[in-house]
Order: structure tokens, then C-alpha cells, then sequence
């Protein structure tokens, strides 16, 4: 999407093709601007996986969720009770088909939850003041040809190998392969739950897989992670340093993943 002028942009279509961290970003806006019109006390943190201090000692994390096909009370994502920080409460702006609702989770006894509906208003009034240059866009041509890659080669490890896999993909040149003293894997690589029999990761370029790391889970041990680098506000994770990966779990593309890896990590070839 190219739009010469973004203060032009209609918050419509920001909802529609902007990037998840463009809606996180007017999400923690929209926060703060609506703890300004309920006059509760808000102030910004931005360190260690906290927004926001409300009420001088509650840790909030706000979380953008975009669920427009969905009316509002139906389930949505939430962060994973394995990934929730201690001490940190959630407070997530739900953007459903026709409304926006704030759900605030305290786990205390005297606040307990807050759920409610942002007024139109304040939307209207928000979207104008929000400062629009930093907003950046889905490549939606991207997103199919990666879907349609997924999915065909899921397909084809469970019929051919005859096991459970997690394929995830990753955009070759995106500004997020180079920090620091060398490149950084997707963040979501490393799996050592064992809920799938193997890991693939298609890195695709230009509509084309580049090349593909993969590995049986129960080798979790053998990839090689280290702290990443992050910023203010988020906690470091484990991440991959493809740079340091085994050759044992590379492959050049799809064809010599396919020729290569029953026998190299020694699946059961279904007949």
C-alpha cells in the first residue's frame, strides 16, 4: 500500500494493511490517551516488558489485537501463560469488526478487571493527534505466496514422512536478519516443546525460498541460541544465530530438503 501523504491515511485502512507492530504502536497510544480521559494516573515505562505504571504500582503490557472478521466477546489471542511476566498485567485493545474494546486483566484484589468500549470520539480525536510516520505496511504478496509455501510443504512432511511439523517463514531482506555481530534468526525457531516432530524454516526472497534451516525438535540441544538483543521494552529471548547453525540442519531449497531430509534425520519414509 502507497500512500503519499500518511496524515490522509483513513484509520480504516490503517486497521486493514498496516503491520502488526504499526497497530501495537497506536495501540499503546490509544492507552494512554484513554487513561487521560478517565484521569487515572499513567505513566510511560517502556523497560523490561512494561508500558505503562498506572496508579503509581501497577506494571501494564499492552497488547494490540487485530480481529476484524469477529464480533466482539469471542476468544482472541492472548499472551501464553509460559510467556507472561511476573508481576506484569495485560491490557489488551481487541480491534473487533465494528468496535474497539479495552480488557485490562489485573490479578488484584482491589482493582480486579476492566473491560470496556473505546467511545468514538476518542478514537476520532486519538487518530488525529497520533503521529503517522512511523507506520508501516503488510506486503500482502508476500504473505500469500508464503502461505501457500507453508502450507504445501506441511503437506507434503505429512505425507511423505509421516510426521507432525512447524513451518514458519522468514523474509530474507528484512531489517530484522542483521543486529549486532552478525545475523539473528527468527525468533521463533527454536522449539524445544516436542509438541511437533520437526522445525522448518523457509527463508523466502523475492517469492522464492532462499534457502531452509530445519531440525528434528528432539535436537532442540544442538541449535545454537543466544540472548538477543532487544529493545526498551521487552525482555531478551533465546534466538539462533544462523551463522552458527550445523550444516546438518541446512538445505539449500526446497528440492534438496525434500531429496534429503528423511534420511538425514532418519524419518520413516511413509509407503
Amino acid at each position: 500500500m502507497t500512500i503519499l501523504n500518511l496524515n490522509e491515511l483513513s484509520f480504516e485502512d490503517f486497521l486493514k494493511d498496516s503491520s502488526a507492530q504499526s497497530i501495537g504502536k497506536f495501540g499503546e497510544f490509544l492507552f494512554a490517551k484513554f487513561c487521560d480521559s478517565k484521569k487515572i494516573k499513567c505513566n510511560k515505562e517502556h523497560e523490561n516488558g512494561v508500558d505503562f505504571i498506572i496508579n503509581n504500582n501497577i506494571k501494564i503490557d499492552v497488547k494490540a489485537v487485530r480481529s476484524l472478521k469477529s464480533d466482539p466477546k469471542e476468544r482472541f489471542r492472548r499472551v501464553i501463560k509460559e510467556k507472561q511476566l511476573p508481576n506484569v498485567n495485560y491490557a489488551y485493545l481487541i480491534f473487533w469488526k465494528n468496535i474497539i474494546e479495552l480488557r485490562v486483566e489485573i490479578n488484584d484484589s482491589k482493582y480486579g478487571n476492566y473491560d470496556c468500549f473505546i467511545d468514538s470520539n476518542l478514537l476520532k480525536s486519538s487518530w488525529l493527534l497520533y503521529d503517522k510516520k512511523s507506520i508501516k505496511f503488510i506486503d500482502k504478496h508476500h504473505v500469500e505466496i508464503t502461505k501457500q509455501l507453508k502450507n504445501d510443504l506441511k503437506n507434503w512432511i505429512a505425507d511423505n514422512l509421516n510426521v507432525k511439523a512447524r513451518v514458519i517463514q522468514r523474509k530474507v531482506n528484512s531489517a530484522m536478519n542483521k543486529r549486532g555481530d552478525g545475523e539473528w534468526g527468527a525468533d521463533n525457531f527454536y522449539d524445544d516443546s516436542n509438541k511437533n516432530k520437526i522445525v522448518v524454516l523457509l527463508a523466502v526472497e523475492d517469492g522464492k525460498v532462499a534457502f531452509i534451516h530445519s531440525y528434528p525438535t528432539n535436537e532442540h540441544m544442538h541449535i545454537p541460541i543466544q540472548l538477543k538483543p532487544v529493545g526498551t521494552n521487552a525482555v531478551e529471548i533465546w534466538c539462533y544465530k544462523p551463522n552458527l547453525l550445523p550444516s546438518r540442519y541446512t538445505f539449500k531449497d526446497i528440492e534438496d530438503f525434500k531429496i534429503n531430509v528423511q534420511k538425514r534425520f532418519n524419518f520413516t519414509e511413509r509407503k
